[in-house]
């Protein structure tokens, strides 16, 4: 199999990339099927890892690398010609929540894809009807915003809007990075779609925002809103720039502002509004 081929094959090729870690699920649910772009680089990673010759085509040496590794993970072959991962009982859904796990020191597995584009299923969630502080705590540390690699800023890049579209992923309460032309949440890639920087969220949330559960409060009630555990974050538009966003946490709001965490050209976990932001005029915004 290569890129441009479609069909079941490709389907359960991209299963046991799933489920080697070499692609996630929503890269998956995004071309289901389709030996695309994110396939073919799915494999020249596992090809990497393994040692094969990194080419991109899952000839008979891939596919036998593949086979060994589902193999050990509890998967088998379906038939001579394609892979597919059988679940393994002992492994905890990448959607369970994991709490008291995570410190914030350092990332979760699967939060760690440099390639900012794409989402990534974290492993604790806090989903409406789950949320409490101790919860949302989780979520963000899940992320070590402060030493994950996705969020390192590189090639004159900083990544604040998608450890915000990560983190309230997470949540159940999206802010996206991929919209269609009306600003609905777009697949990544999608005909269309673009990826939109911290300025073009401050502008979905002040027009999109109330249809998809945001209202803009105060300081003081987006603090409380965390601290019940529910998602809340803190936006600036930048006029002559791309803006700034991070995520309000629980915690204690003082004279630098409500608790927050970030990525930008700084990244930290456990810091406070004016830590980012400095004394910019911010708007705060929370979902219900």
């Amino acid at each position: 199999m290569r890129r441009g081929q479609s069909g079941d094959d490709v389907r359960q090729l991209q299963e046991a990339l799933v489920a080697t870690g070499h692609m996630s699920r929503a890269e998956a649910a995004n071309g289901p099927g389709i030996f695309g772009p994110i396939t073919d680089n799915s494999v020249r990673r596992f090809q990497a890892d393994n040692g094969l010759t990194v080419d991109g085509i899952v000839g008979p040496q891939t596919r036998a690398a593949l086979q060994r590794q589902l193999s050990r993970g509890g998967a088998s072959a379906n038939d001579a010609g394609s892979v597919a991962p059988r679940p393994r009982p002992d492994r905890p859904s990448v959607h369970q929540p994991q709490p008291g796990t995570y410190d914030g020191s350092r990332p979760a597995p699967g939060t760690t894809n440099t390639r900012a584009w794409i989402p990534v299923d974290a492993p604790v969630q806090n989903q409406p009807g789950q949320r409490n502080a101790h919860r949302y705590d989780q979520v963000l540390n899940q992320f070590g915003v402060g030493s994950n690699p996705r969020y390192r800023p590189r090639g004159g890049n900083t990544y604040c809007n998608i450890f915000v579209w990560d983190a309230t992923r997470a949540m159940g309460a999206e802010i996206p990075h991929w919209v269609d032309q009306q600003g609905n949440p777009a697949r990544v890639g999608a005909p269309g779609a673009w990826e939109m920087d911290a300025n073009d969220t401050n502008r979905w949330l002040n027009r999109q925002g109330a249809a998809a559960g945001w209202r803009r409060v105060s300081a003081s009630e987006a603090q409380r809103h965390a601290n019940s555990g529910a998602p809340a974050v803190v936006s600036w538009k930048n006029p002559g720039g791309i803006g700034h966003i991070g995520m309000v946490r629980p915690g204690e709001i003082n004279s630098r502002g409500p608790a927050m965490a970030q990525a930008g050209s700084r990244n930290f976990n456990d810091g406070h509004v004016a830590d980012g932001f400095g004394r910019r005029p911010v708007e705060y915004w929370i979902h219900d």
